[in-house]
């Protein structure tokens, strides 16, 4: 232990030599010194020495998964739980996620945040399906934020998950169904697509029908149709403009 010790000290030198000689001296060690390490990792206290730990431990590669999932089968505080996903979303894989998305349902809300910013931080092709994913599981006061982020992310897949927090409103919590939806139709305004609007304006004539419908929510959904119909608009000319160019340079090809 005390050689192990000496070696992450050693570790938190700026030289990349000496840094990799640690790193490799782990790996020799193998998954006692890799268990040690951790479960200094989970309970320290001191910040400066996680973040060491962490920048040692997600550069050993995938010899840490194994390690982790041993402690993550143990009952421990949701300190302990958010450093192991700190270090999984410092491991730059995203594969590593499988590893942490059972966290999204922990009951400590500053855990299903850190997980949040874990799939983030992984980023991959699956990152946005993975953030619409979240959103039916974690904490109420979570959806909101996760809706709003949605708005920075722009594929149709994204667009499809928001529609169907929409046609599914009746499952969530009363007290934040009305303010989910408001988000929703706002974030939708990064999303230009025909059934985007099919499904607004299908929202808006449920609104106008319902006894004491939210106003301020008819508002917004029309808001959100008027900053989309051109942009449709705009998309559809292009792909139109875009098949009879492929077609009239199919013609011209037949005729030469």
């Amino acid at each position: 232990k005390d050689i192990i010790e000496k070696i992450a000290q050693y570790h938190k030198t700026s030289e990349k030599k000496q840094k990799a000689l640690a790193r490799k001296t782990i790996r020799y060690f193998g998954e006692e010194a890799i268990l040690f390490l951790l479960n200094r990792l989970v309970f320290s206290k001191n910040k400066e020495d996680r973040f060491h730990l962490i920048q040692l431990l997600a550069a050993i590669g995938e010899e840490i998964v194994k390690p982790i999932q041993k402690f993550m089968e143990l009952d421990l505080p949701w300190y302990a739980v958010r450093n192991l996903i700190i270090l999984i979303a410092e491991s730059d894989n995203p594969d590593y996620y499988k590893i942490v998305e059972g966290y999204l349902v922990h009951p400590d809300i500053r855990v299903q945040q850190q997980v949040i910013a874990c799939i983030v931080k992984l980023g991959g092709k699956l990152m946005e399906k993975r953030l619409v994913q979240a959103i039916p599981v974690v904490d109420d006061e979570i959806k909101i934020k996760l809706v709003m982020q949605l708005g920075d992310y722009h594929s149709e897949e994204t667009a499809n998950g928001l529609i169907d927090i929409i046609n599914k409103r009746e499952f969530y919590s009363e007290k934040i169904r009305q303010d989910l939806i408001y988000k929703v139709c706002i974030s939708l305004r990064a999303h230009p697509y025909t059934q985007v609007i099919n499904v607004l304006k299908h929202l808006l004539r449920q609104e106008s029908q319902s006894q004491g419908g939210d106003s301020r929510l008819s508002l917004t959904i029309k808001d959100s149709i008027n900053v989309l119909e051109p942009k449709v608009r705009h998309r559809n000319k292009g792909e139109k403009a875009e098949i009879e160019l492929v077609s009239y340079d199919d013609d011209a090809e037949e005729g030469g």
